[in-house]
């Protein structure tokens, strides 16, 4: 319920206008779970009760490691600068895929002048490529890339 109350609401980068960014999204839906965690993404990954760094595996391998690894509402997916949580696995177009709830400003294409604008809480699944727009980069494609496991 807490979740659906908060789906859909503005990014507001570092809180701007009081709306969540991503870190303070996660930390405010674990909190009334008695899920403290610290302010900033990084912090929050590592204060995890166990870290699992995935950065030296490629985009694929990490998707696959968190569709069979990954704990539904206690595994957080840390990139730089970017905390999302993840909820569980669905399936799109007959393949299993690893989804997550974030709060985002927006995915960027290959080419770094611009955004695809996505600017609120959304449910988002982890894929290697968008079909709607295959030049976004994933989020799974960033240089570093770690799970923490709230235990």
């Amino acid at each position: 319920m807490l979740m659906k109350a908060m789906h859909g609401a503005p990014y507001g980068w570092g809180n701007f206008n009081f709306y969540n960014d991503c870190s303070a999204e996660v930390r405010s839906l674990l909190m009334p779970f008695g899920i403290f965690l610290p302010r900033h993404s990084s912090a929050q990954v590592e204060s995890a009760g166990r870290v699992v760094d995935l950065s030296h595996k490629n985009p694929q391998m990490r998707i696959d490691y968190l569709t069979r690894y990954g704990k539904p509402f206690t595994t957080l997916v840390y990139i730089p600068g970017h905390i999302m949580l993840y909820i569980g696995n669905t399936t799109m177009n007959g393949q299993v895929v690893p989804m997550t709830y974030q709060n985002i400003w927006g995915l960027r294409p290959n080419h770094a002048n611009s955004r695809s604008i996505i600017g609120e809480a959304v449910f988002l699944p982890l894929l290697r490529f968008y079909p709607e727009n295959p030049e976004l980069i994933s989020l799974a494609g960033k240089v570093l890339f770690k799970l923490g496991y709230i235990e």
